[in-house]
């Protein structure tokens, strides 16, 4: 199978063109002959196959609750392929982007301090845990106040938002996607 693509032309004014499917040879003589002659800008949008459109389409009515980094692919996604906008292009779409995905989960862990400080000899895994450290309470990294310490033992958090924030819970809502609440070792931080 041939890669195909939406060659979309664009000029200053906003004026959009878009023309499709074509394999990458047809669309580049497209723009050579037509679109830059007449002073379009253009880009190639590569079509997305039926099977991986289905799963981007029911990602935001998937009843199961997602968390860490599939939470946030899911709601990206359902921000960014809702009906009513158009897709990254729309500034409503990239204001939202930009105000969800601050809103990330910070877990937190309660140890004795040499497991904390990492002056243990435990092995710990890929988010710098050891088996000495357990999960306590997810808190959100933009609504938390998190203070600079500036000492060994690093930040201080004054103001405990736990997540899921409001603003998750409701942009979560909105788009229809559940958010798992408990404490998760690997939800990063």
């Amino acid at each position: 199978m041939r890669d195909l693509f939406v060659l979309e032309t664009f000029t200053d004014d906003d004026l959009f063109v878009r023309v499709g499917p074509l394999a990458i040879a047809e669309a580049m003589d497209r723009v050579d002959q037509y679109a830059a002659p007449n002073g379009y800008r253009h880009r190639y949008l590569p079509l997305t196959p039926d099977e991986q459109a289905v799963k981007h389409w029911t990602a935001a009515k998937s009843p199961r609750p997602v968390d860490g980094a599939d939470f946030f692919t899911a709601l990206r996604r359902a921000i960014i392929c809702d009906p009513r906008r158009d897709g990254l292009d729309d500034h409503v779409v990239q204001a939202l982007l930009a105000h969800v995905d601050p809103h990330r989960p910070w877990q937190l862990y309660d140890a004795d301090e040499e497991h904390l400080l990492g002056e243990c000899d435990c092995p710990r895994n890929e988010s710098g845990v050891c088996s000495g450290m357990e999960a306590a309470e997810r808190v959100c990294v933009a609504c938390t106040a998190i203070i600079d310490s500036r000492s060994e033992f690093g930040p201080h958090i004054e103001i405990r938002v736990s997540w899921p924030c409001s603003v998750i819970t409701s942009a979560a809502t909105q788009y229809q996607i559940g958010v798992v609440t408990g404490s998760s070792p690997r939800a990063g931080g």
